[in-house]
């Protein structure tokens, strides 16, 4: 008989704690598709030739590191 947890209702999941755990999958999940999609574009801009392979990289390390860093620094949360 397979495992049917996927289709037990969520207030359900409470009880066992499993609910905690599906959303963290599922932020991993998000966080999985969103680095492929970024990938995915920039090696299409590289190959097009619309973006060196340098522009690429730099690019890559502003939308993944960079600005998340500046949007939740301390210093700026402070600030609000």
């Amino acid at each position: 008989m397979k495992p049917r947890l996927h289709v037990l209702d969520d207030r359900r999941h409470d009880r066992v704690g499993l609910r905690v755990r599906r959303r963290e999958y599922n932020s991993y999940g998000h966080l999985v598709i969103a680095l492929d999609n970024v990938a995915r574009t920039l090696a299409a801009k590289v190959e097009s030739g619309d973006y060196s392979e340098e522009r690429a990289l730099d690019a890559g390390r502003r939308i993944l590191h960079q600005n998340p860093n500046e949007f939740f620094s301390p210093e700026r949360v402070l600030q609000k």
